[in-house]
């Protein structure tokens, strides 16, 4: 097994193309998503839609992003308190 094998591991499947990548990055600051919130978005989009494709797992991350928008905002103004 070679260096590079030997250090592999399942996280590097969740490391998105530099074009989604971008993708990604505008869909959370376009909804102002908590950088708190963004890897376990990501995670949750990856483990929903990566039989799919990248493309289903960025639908589904939006999918998710918009739906907790409201809830992440209320959690945005309590903390600010």
């Amino acid at each position: 097994m070679s260096e590079a094998q030997s250090t592999y591991s399942w996280v590097d499947d969740l490391v998105i193309e530099s074009h989604d990548k971008t993708r990604e990055e505008w869909l959370f600051r376009d909804h102002d998503t908590p950088i708190e919130f963004r890897s376990v978005l990501s995670y949750m989009a990856y483990e929903r839609g990566h039989s799919a494709g990248e493309d289903e797992v960025f639908n589904i991350l939006s999918n998710l992003v918009s739906e907790l928008k409201p809830a992440i905002e209320a959690y945005t103004t309590r903390i600010k308190k």
